[in-house]
């Protein structure tokens, strides 16, 4: 995993946690292995409102 990628997931998990979304999403985020999935599981759930 290149280091770009490294910040950027802890900084999807660190917003995650602040917004207070379920702990599902976070631990989806943890396995993420690509900026686009990491993108796209943060959009699905901005996308749902569900908290």
């Amino acid at each position: 995993m290149s280091r770009e990628l490294y910040n950027y997931k802890r900084s999807a998990i660190r917003t995650a946690k602040e917004l207070l979304y379920p702990q599902s999403i976070i631990s989806r985020l943890q396995s993420a292995t690509t900026e686009n999935e990491i993108i796209r599981i943060m959009k699905t759930q901005r996308e749902r409102g569900e908290i």
